[in-house]
């Protein structure tokens, strides 16, 4: 029974032509009672995990690999304050939010799809010098939005600060590297939630 379970793991992740011949094939060599319970049996894991990703309750810990897939572009060379003065502090540092400049990037294929569990944003936050000319990333923040309860004053998100790191290889990892989750950089950090909290009911500014 095992090895027949094992063989449709297998068989459904080859293309699909193949899939059907191997899957003929067995059929021919096991009764179809057995294939019933197999298939039923695989059909109720794929529901069983369905189901534990759609429920806003259970635990989503981003990882490196989720970070590194928020690439898509919300917004770039944001400066100044045009989504009202909270804006002012995302530059780490006491700079005012005229001397910066700030790409937004987010794992939604839109800007406008609907914010859900395991959404991330991240704000590159670049310095400017006296010209007006953007010059290095000073730092990038990172919002992941979380199971339903984690955070209630900040809108349910984890807030993530990384500063720019000269040893970090920004094209392997776009975003940054993200600081274990016992780190003083990552988790309900305070002062971002009770900023996004004047941006209402997404704690996005820019959204």
């Amino acid at each position: 029974m095992f090895s027949t379970y094992i063989f449709f793991i297998f068989a459904v992740n080859l293309p699909s032509s193949t899939n059907i011949i191997l899957i003929f094939k067995f059929l021919k060599m096991k009764k179809i009672s057995t294939y019933i319970i197999v298939f039923s049996g695989f059909v109720f894991s794929l529901f069983f995990i369905s189901c534990e990703k759609d429920d806003p309750d259970a635990v989503f810990i981003a990882t490196q690999a989720d970070l590194d897939a928020a690439v898509n572009t919300f917004e770039l060379n944001v400066t100044g304050k045009p989504y009202g003065d909270a804006t002012i502090s995302h530059n780490g540092s006491s700079l005012p939010a005229d001397s910066t400049f700030r790409d937004i990037y987010t794992n939604l294929a839109n800007k406008a799809d609907a914010v859900e569990k395991g959404t991330i944003i991240t704000k590159h936050t670049f310095g400017m010098d006296s010209s007006g000319v953007r010059t290095n990333l000073n730092v990038t923040f990172a919002m992941i939005k979380r199971e339903a309860g984690y955070f209630a004053d900040g809108g349910d998100w984890e807030y993530v600060m990384m500063p720019f790191d000269a040893g970090v290889n920004y094209t392997t990892f776009p975003n940054g590297v993200l600081p274990d989750t016992s780190s003083a950089m990552r988790g309900k950090l305070a002062n971002c939630a009770a900023c996004h909290a004047a941006a209402g009911t997404d704690y996005i500014f820019i959204k």
